[in-house]
């Protein structure tokens, strides 16, 4: 029996993570802060195309995309947060 106590850490923080923000809205950027400020995504990055979002994840630089469609009712999405 092993017994690990505080050694093992299971908490999940600091996830590199990238940003489509296809958006561009107050709203999309509150989004993507609030992300942020829970401590669990380090934003690293924006991207421009899935093409780089796929690239930064493959290449080790993000191991996370966030993207928000254009368009989308982003504030009834955080109203659910």
């Amino acid at each position: 029996m092993l017994i690990f106590g505080y050694a093992v850490n299971i908490d999940v923080d600091n996830i590199k993570t990238v940003v489509f923000d296809q958006d561009m809205s107050s709203s999309s950027r509150r989004l993507f802060q609030s992300f942020e400020a829970t401590g669990t995504f380090n934003v690293v990055g924006r991207v421009f195309s899935y093409e780089e979002l796929r690239n930064s994840i493959d290449g080790g630089y993000a191991r996370v995309g966030l993207v928000v469609p254009p368009g989308r009712n982003i504030l009834a999405f955080t109203a659910a947060i």
